[in-house]
């Protein structure tokens, strides 16, 4: 007895034993399990007739009532020893999956994906929206414990974007409140925690870390929003231009990376002294 019985596995058999006797045996339907395309496979020991030359085995489906009841056609269907008896589960049957929404939202908590085809949107509305004080363009979205870098602000605007994913079992999506700090790391002065001024500029909070060090790769320097998205420094011509810096963001100034000196090989030596060798013979014959 295989599929959706509670006690799958072998059964002894005994002369008249039914469908409906083999599923009790097994303890009845498992949960999801359904009454009908119930599937038996029997050996072909003798009679062939009818089955194709290439069949190995005789298929029939049956159905059987919830209450293990048979219909009168079904009931002179009887088991044979090595049949066996295949249940199958709903093909809508699955365990509720859910996901969470925190934070700046007027009900978080945990919600039940309602179906294979809903999105990181559709949660908005079950939550009862945003509060006031809610930064979308800082909120996270996260999958399988990692952060996936996600515009929410972009997708609730136009949720037809490919960024506005199918939610899956697990996913959890966080709304802060507005931050009001920027963080600088990385090749700087003074690597610091400061204060978000919608007046400044990327230049701005660069003085008030102290400047770059010497070793910077300032054209390599990049921006993290909040919500995991990065943003790299472009150049046009010879000018550096940097990526706008909003609340909560991160900006990282990578070091430049000196390449170690070569040491000449004793080979590579004798190679150059043999070719300068070579080349003074050379002339000296010319002349």
């Amino acid at each position: 007895m295989l599929g959706s019985v509670i006690i799958p596995g072998e059964l002894d058999y005994y002369e008249g034993m039914t469908i409906s006797d083999a599923i009790f045996k097994a303890g009845g339907y498992a949960e999801g399990g359904i009454p009908y395309r119930i599937e038996v496979s029997r050996r072909i020991i003798s009679d062939t007739t009818g089955l194709l030359p290439e069949q190995n085995v005789q298929i029939y489906t049956l159905n059987v009532s919830e209450n293990l009841t048979l219909n009168e056609q079904e009931q002179q269907f009887k088991l044979k020893p090595f049949d066996i008896v295949v249940i199958r589960k709903s093909p809508r049957y699955e365990s509720q999956k859910t996901v969470a929404i925190l934070g700046e939202v007027n009900f978080p908590g945990t919600y039940s994906i309602l179906s294979n085809f809903e999105r990181i949107t559709d949660i908005f509305p079950r939550a009862g929206g945003l509060k006031k004080e809610a930064y979308l363009k800082g909120a996270r979205f996260y999958r399988d414990g990692e952060l996936v870098a996600v515009d929410l602000n972009a997708i609730i605007v136009k949720p037809s974007l490919p960024a506005n994913l199918l939610l899956k079992f697990g996913d959890s999506l966080y709304v802060p409140r507005v931050a009001e700090t920027i963080r600088i790391e990385g090749s700087i002065q003074n690597p610091s925690l400061v204060n978000y001024d919608p007046n400044f500029q990327f230049g701005d909070y660069i003085s008030q870390a102290g400047g770059f060090l010497e070793n910077a790769l300032k054209k390599r320097t990049y921006v993290t929003s909040p919500n995991g998205r990065t943003f790299r420094t472009k150049k046009f011509l010879f000018i550096n231009i940097y990526p706008k810096v909003e609340p909560g963001a991160t900006i990282t100034v990578p070091v430049k990376t000196e390449r170690p000196e070569r040491v000449t090989t004793t080979g590579e030596k004798i190679a150059i002294l043999s070719l300068i060798s070579t080349l003074a013979l050379t002339v000296i014959r010319l002349f």
